[in-house]
């Protein structure tokens, strides 16, 4: 990841994110590269956001929902203020929406900002991508091959080359821990798969769940809405196999913390998502042998067991 050390390295930088996938890429992409420690970072409040950034200089602004306009006019003025209060070699975004509140006109006033797109966008830029095309003067970087060949994008790194595959220690016949993480973004919720995995998860295992947004309840084990990040790695690291939305953010997380991870995408037919990116992406890491691709239709017992095998004997060790 050469360019992105060129880039970020020694640099004071402002640091824009949502939060969710695109503050935990952009924060593991800072931890490789080294920027200056006055850098300044610009996301939601949140748990993440809280636990990510403890110790570093922060400033938070209202959350923005998907296609939030009065949001992100708010966040921009706040973006603004923080501009006139000092100064940054550069200004970086890994979106989604909250690069449309800083880097437009920040590009008209000829400061060339950095956007980075989410390595969920497997097939091309999202929406907030599309808008920054028409806006000359956007620095553009894909983190898939499509950044090589649409004009005004570059693609030299992508954040899950930072990652490597490992081995899974369990046998999903043994498993007696499962946890089920299904992600915070309103409105969406994941209904179908709370139900499936009530039916098919064996009777005589541990569960625990974190629902997020989604507010059908599973009839057994132990539910939270919201975990914040200390209770949410002890789950992780006590589980035997964790089952997960395929959330970009979350999925990092997981992987990091040496999780057994079955990743179940979102799917826009059952309005959960806006789109079918996590779909995209979710393969993307199971191509790279970081965990295994489950859709709710194929949700069974035995499907989730034979799943688990399959990746624990694929992996390299």
């Amino acid at each position: 990841m050469a360019v992105l050390d060129d880039l970020l390295c020694d640099k004071k930088v402002l640091f824009i994110a949502s939060t969710g996938g695109h503050l935990a890429q952009l924060h593991r992409m800072a931890e490789h590269a080294n920027p200056s420690h006055d850098s300044r970072w610009v996301t939601f409040d949140s748990p993440q956001s809280r636990s990510l950034l403890s110790g570093k200089r922060v400033k938070y602004v209202e959350y923005i929902p998907p296609r939030g306009w009065r949001q992100i006019w708010n966040a921009s003025r706040e973006i603004r203020r923080t501009l006139r209060e000092e100064a940054f070699d550069l200004i970086v975004s890994t979106g989604a929406g909250i690069a449309l509140a800083s880097h437009p006109w920040l590009a008209l006033a000829g400061r060339r900002p950095v956007y980075i797109e989410s390595v969920s966008r497997v097939e091309g830029p999202s929406m907030s991508g599309r808008l920054l095309e028409r806006v000359p003067g956007v620095q553009r970087f894909a983190q898939h091959n499509w950044g090589s060949s649409r004009k005004g994008w570059s693609h030299d790194f992508s954040v899950l080359d930072t990652f490597t595959p490992r081995k899974s220690s369990h046998s999903p016949s043994c498993a007696r821990r499962f946890f089920v993480t299904l992600g915070t973004i309103k409105p969406y919720q994941l209904g179908a798969l709370v139900e499936a995995l009530d039916r098919s998860l064996p009777t005589d295992v541990e569960i625990v769940w974190q629902l997020g947004a989604t507010k059908t309840r599973p009839s057994r084990g132990t539910i939270h809405d919201q975990l914040d990040g200390r209770a949410f790695q002890r789950e992780v690291d006590f589980a035997d196999v964790v089952i997960s939305h395929a959330g970009v953010g979350t999925l990092m997380t997981l992987i990091e913390s040496g999780a057994d991870v079955i990743a179940v995408p979102r799917r826009a037919a059952r309005d959960e998502h806006v789109d079918d990116h996590q779909r995209q992406i979710a393969h993307e890491f199971a191509r790279r042998g970081l965990l295994t691709v489950l859709e709710v239709p194929d949700i069974t017992r035995a499907e989730l067991i034979a799943r688990r095998d399959e990746v624990h004997t694929s992996r390299p060790s």
